[in-house]
């Protein structure tokens, strides 16, 4: 999943978690969502941003970006953080719209590439 999203935005390097190695630091901070056993989403959360919210391509339109939102929403409340911040490519039209409907309003825009 990270790295449809990395290529896409072309980040360098695209592949860069190719083992638990390089992401152990970061095990309390990545959330997966598991549909019988197979991780179909995940978010991250580091401290009050929302970073990484991804959907497998074939189980989106389900729900589950709205669920997982959601759940960081609440797990960024929960850690006392009164402002959520996140970053989303303008491309990701689906994304875009999902934040909007969720209260998010686009505060700045960045030219990445």
């Amino acid at each position: 999943m990270f790295y449809k999203m990395r290529k896409a935005l072309e980040v360098e390097p695209i592949s860069f978690y190719y083992d638990y190695s390089q992401i152990k630091d970061k095990i309390n901070d990545i959330f997966l969502y598991l549909q019988n056993g197979v991780i179909v989403g995940a978010v991250s959360c580091y401290e009050n941003e929302l970073d990484d919210l991804i959907v497998e391509k074939s189980f989106q339109g389900r729900g589950i970006g709205q669920k997982l939102l959601l759940w960081g929403m609440n797990h960024i409340k929960e850690q006392g953080y009164e402002e959520i911040i996140l970053h989303v490519a303008e491309w990701n039209q689906n994304a875009v719209k999902l934040y909007l409907k969720n209260g998010f309003s686009i505060k700045k825009r960045e030219k990445v590439r």
